[in-house]
């Protein structure tokens, strides 16, 4: 299997260890915006997406997600 972003090989889920870890940051950072900004998930994507400091594999997470 592999990476449905990168392309990298995978044993298992969707992403590589890389994206994995970005989606993980993701999640994470979801519950504390959530409960600060009363954020939907969507509405944080679409936040988090238009803030300058996203990372890269974030924001293929984002558009992965939302595409």
């Amino acid at each position: 299997m592999t990476c449905r972003l990168c392309g990298r090989e995978i044993d298992e889920g969707a992403y590589c260890p890389r994206h994995g870890v970005a989606y993980t940051n993701l999640e994470e950072g979801y519950q504390k915006w959530r409960h600060a900004l009363g954020l939907s998930w969507v509405q944080y994507l679409e936040r988090l997406d238009k803030v300058a400091g996203t990372g890269k594999l974030v924001k293929e997470i984002i558009a992965d997600i939302l595409g």
